[in-house]
């Protein structure tokens, strides 16, 4: 496990070690995660490779399940395609975040390590209902469906769940992207898949457009 590491794309973590993240693992495969206090819940998007030296485009959905029954989904894309859907526990947004970071490593991704607050920025998200909104636990037994021909879904991801605070024993300690980053932007609501092709569309012409452009 000595020297492993996870390759930020973003990470937003409040003082007590609630938040989310997304990263590059070694091999390039991205990974995007929450944690909790109790639990850090991650869904991998292993049919794709990010270090091939290419830009990609990549957009990370969280959308809270609507009362009563609805389920905490996460939507994962890239180049303007779907490639992941998953039961992920919506993250959190009760607390101000104290490190918010993109591309780089941070000060704090795990419940045991200390933040400085001079050196990091308080962003505190307004009032949104999203906020009132059910948080279901993901199903962690299972995360692949079956489709109606009995062929395996593979947009269905399978959500891992470890203890909060062994997510650097698990994944590898956080380090800098290690790559280009283009423009980046951050919604207040939900995307839909409409926006993202729209988005990916207007990025082949003009590239800062880009929500969130990396090249590994």
């Amino acid at each position: 496990m000595t020297g492993r590491r996870r390759k930020q794309l973003y990470s937003f973590f409040a003082a007590s070690g609630t938040g989310f993240e997304a990263f590059f693992t070694a091999g390039g495969m991205l990974v995007v995660a929450v944690c909790t206090k109790k639990e850090y819940m991650t869904v991998a998007v292993p049919e794709l490779h990010f270090n091939d030296s290419m830009w990609h485009c990549v957009d990370v959905v969280h959308i809270a399940g609507r009362r009563p029954f609805g389920q905490n989904m996460v939507n994962i894309y890239a180049d303007g395609q779907l490639r992941k859907v998953a039961q992920l526990r919506f993250p959190s947004l009760n607390e101000s975040f104290t490190s918010c970071c993109i591309g780089s490593a941070g000060h704090r991704t795990t419940t045991t390590v200390s933040t400085s607050p001079s050196h990091t920025p308080d962003l505190t998200f307004a009032s949104h209902s999203a906020l009132s909104r059910s948080q279901s636990f993901p199903a962690t037994s299972g995360g692949y469906s079956w489709g109606p021909s009995g062929t395996l879904n593979p947009r269905e991801g399978l959500v891992s769940t470890i203890v909060a605070g062994t997510q650097d024993t698990e994944w590898g300690t956080p380090t800098s992207l290690e790559g280009h980053l283009g423009t980046v932007s951050i919604f207040h609501d939900t995307i839909q898949q409409a926006h993202v092709k729209a988005l990916y569309s207007a990025a082949l012409r003009y590239r800062w457009t880009f929500v969130a452009e990396c090249s590994l």
